[in-house]
């Protein structure tokens, strides 16, 4: 999950973690300890990732990911 989230930043925002924040509604620190793996991505987070990337990553890649 972090390596897909990781992609979604670096594809919708250019990498720019404090956008991410902004569009998706959490802190900056926030982004930066899911990047790292050491925060869990929350349903609503998930959401607003699909809502802000038009569709391109959906909700369920992140709240449910294949092989859990």
């Amino acid at each position: 999950m972090t390596e897909l989230f990781n992609d979604f930043v670096a594809v919708v925002f250019d990498g720019n973690q404090s956008r991410a924040a902004d569009a998706l509604g959490v802190d900056k620190s926030t982004v930066s300890r899911i990047a790292k793996g050491s925060r869990a991505i929350t349903p609503a987070v998930a959401l607003r990732i699909e809502e802000v990337s038009d569709r391109r990553y959906r909700k369920e890649a992140f709240v449910w990911p294949e092989g859990d």
